[in-house]
This record gives structure tokens, sequence and C-alpha cells, in this order.
């Protein structure tokens, strides 16, 4: 496994993924914004919000077995590179 992708490292095939994402097999990695189109591409619906949740929001989601996947982007990245992480009940 290339190490730059940790960002699809829960999810299948990552090849495919990663062509289908960047258009090629590349070390690179993902933004929010692929992350959540390798998320679509898996058959996961997805949405990118770009603000802060509020606890009982996340509560509430969870609650409804639909994980939070929570991103903590890098104060230089313009693209929305950092680390994420998925917040759920188990």
């Amino acid at each position: 496994m290339n190490r730059k992708w940790k960002w699809i490292t829960g999810v299948g095939l990552q090849r495919q993924i990663v062509k289908y994402v960047k258009g090629a097999v590349v070390d690179e990695p993902g933004t929010n914004n692929e992350t959540i189109e390798a998320l679509n591409y898996g058959g996961v619906e997805g949405t990118h919000k770009n603000n802060i949740l509020a606890f009982d929001t996340v509560v509430a989601q969870i609650n409804k077995n639909q994980p939070v996947l929570a991103a903590i982007n890098w104060n230089n990245s313009t693209d929305g590179v950092g680390h994420m992480y998925v917040i759920h009940s188990r």
C-alpha cells in the first residue's frame, strides 16, 4: 500500500478507487472532497460540511447508525489535506 493513501485505507480496492478519484494511480494524499467522492464511489452516501457540528448533531447521527467523518486540516492546506477520523458507536 502506498503511504499517502491513508485517506482511503478503510475502503477496499484502493488502486481502483484512487484511479477513479485522481484519474491515475498516484501516491498523493486525498482532499476532503476526494474522500467524499471515494465514499460515494463505494456506495456510501457522504456530504462535506465545512463547519463545526454541534455535539447533539453528532450524537443524533450516531444514534441513527450514521457515522460522522471528522476532518482535521493542516493550517497551511488550501485543499483540505490533514487527517480524518470516523466517529461511531462501536
